[in-house]
């Protein structure tokens, strides 16, 4: 996979990235690790995550799933370093359960 410069930072990132938005909900822990493992096995770096990810999936959820996921998959495998991780803070969303009723979400 081909890696390109980000912006003037002097970092490298996979020209390809990879949306981790389902991960850890709708998409359930094994499949997101093995699309994980298969995405850097093919030279992929480049991780693109949020802490509200996935609030709307579930009534009680405050988001953070996919964060929590790939913490513990870096984790297992000594990734940090091997990755460029996006994220956004402090997206949360301050009452989920009022938005998931105001928005017509799933409850």
């Amino acid at each position: 996979m081909r890696s390109v410069e980000l912006g003037r930072t002097g970092e490298s990132v996979s020209q390809v990235g990879l949306g981790c938005m389902l991960m850890g909900t709708t998409t359930d822990e094994a499949v997101s690790v093995a699309m994980l493992d298969r995405f850097t096995e093919a030279g992929g770096t480049f991780l693109d995550t949020a802490n509200c990810y996935c609030w709307w999936d579930r009534p009680g959820s405050h988001g953070g799933e996919s964060e929590e996921l790939l913490g513990r998959w870096m984790a297992r495998g000594g990734r940090r370093d091997q990755v460029f991780l996006a994220t956004k803070g402090a997206a949360l969303v301050v009452n989920p359960d009022e938005a998931r009723v105001a928005g017509g979400g799933a409850e």
